[in-house]
C-alpha cells in the first residue's frame, strides 16, 4: 500500500427509477388510457476493505510497512514506514492523503536462527529499527514489535489568579503567569508552559471563559487578551491534548520466510 490514498472510501452505487407513464393511442377514445407501472427507487451501498500490501502490519488505525531488513557487520536494521488509515487532523490536507499515524511502535525484540533474543527501542518519528547482534548469530528469524504508544486524548483545567508568578501544575508541566499588562481598554496576561513530558505530549493551553481570547503563542506559552477594562481576577486554563500511551501488545512484523 502507497502511504497517499491509504484506504479506498467505501463505494456507494444508487439507482433511482422515476415511474415511467406510456400512452397507446386507441382506436376508442372513450376506453381509458393505460400506463407502465411505477418503479420504486432503490439504493446499495458496499463497503472496501483497505488495499494491503504484502507483508504490511495493521494495528488499530496505523499501518506499519516493511521496507526492508539489511545484516552487515553485525547489525540488523529493518526499515519500515508508518502510514494512518484515518482521516487527517490538519487543515488544508489534499483529498486522498493518508491520515495521522497515531499509533507508533516502540518496543522491537529480533529472534535469531539459534535463538537469542535482541531488544531495541524507537520513537515516533523513527524509519527503522536497529539490533547489535551476536558476533557468531547473525541470521534472523523473527522481528516483532512488543510495545506501542498510542494516542489518547485527555484534558485537564486549573485557575490561575491573574498575577505575575501565580502558577499551576498540569501533569504534563507547569503554567506561570510572566506578565500581566493592565492596559486602559484592555488586559494582556502572558503565561509560560514547562512541559514536564518531552516527545509523548502535545499540549496546548486555551481559556476556558468566553472573555478571554488567544492574541499569541511562543512555544508552549500562550498570550491571553481580555477587551475592556473589567477583567476578572482569575483565568481558568485548559491543556487539551493527545498523550501517546504505552500498550503492550506483540505483532509480527517480519520473519525469516519474509511473511509475518
Amino acid at each position: 500500500m502507497n502511504s497517499a490514498g491509504r484506504f479506498a472510501s467505501g463505494l456507494l452505487i444508487g439507482a433511482a427509477f422515476a415511474g415511467v407513464m406510456f400512452f397507446w393511442p386507441n382506436s376508442d377514445p372513450e376506453a381509458p388510457a393505460t400506463s407502465m407501472p411505477a418503479m420504486t427507487a432503490t439504493t446499495s451501498t458496499t463497503e472496501l476493505e483497505p488495499f494491503l500490501e504484502q507483508g504490511e502490519v495493521v494495528f488499530g488505525a496505523t499501518v506499519l510497512l516493511p521496507r526492508g531488513l539489511e545484516v552487515e557487520d553485525g547489525v540488523a536494521r529493518f526499515d519500515y514506514e508508518l502510514t494512518g488509515l484515518g482521516l487527517t487532523l490538519g487543515v488544508g490536507q489534499d483529498a486522498g492523503t493518508s491520515g495521522d499515524v497515531l499509533t507508533f511502535p516502540e518496543i522491537w525484540v529480533l529472534t535469531t536462527r539459534a535463538g537469542a533474543t535482541i531488544e531495541a527501542t524507537t520513537g515516533p518519528t523513527a524509519a527503522a529499527a536497529r539490533f547489535e547482534l551476536p558476533s557468531d548469530d547473525t541470521a534472523v528469524a523473527q522481528i516483532e514489535v512488543v510495545g506501542w504508544r498510542r494516542a489518547t486524548a485527555f484534558g485537564e483545567r486549573v485557575e490561575l489568579p491573574i498575577e505575575v508568578g501565580a502558577a499551576a501544575t498540569f501533569r504534563a508541566g507547569e503554567a506561570i503567569i510572566e506578565t500581566v499588562l493592565d492596559q486602559r481598554n484592555s488586559t494582556i496576561v502572558q503565561i509560560d508552559f514547562d512541559s514536564n513530558s518531552g516527545e509523548w505530549h502535545n499540549g496546548l493551553l486555551r481559556p476556558v471563559q468566553s472573555g478571554w481570547r488567544v492574541s499569541g503563542r511562543s512555544g508552549g506559552g500562550v498570550q491571553l487578551l481580555w477587551d475592556g477594562s473589567d477583567a476578572p481576577s482569575s483565568v481558568v486554563l485548559e491543556d487539551v491534548s493527545l498523550e501517546m500511551r504505552p500498550v503492550a501488545e506483540s505483532v509480527i512484523v517480519h520473519t525469516a520466510e519474509g511473511q509475518p
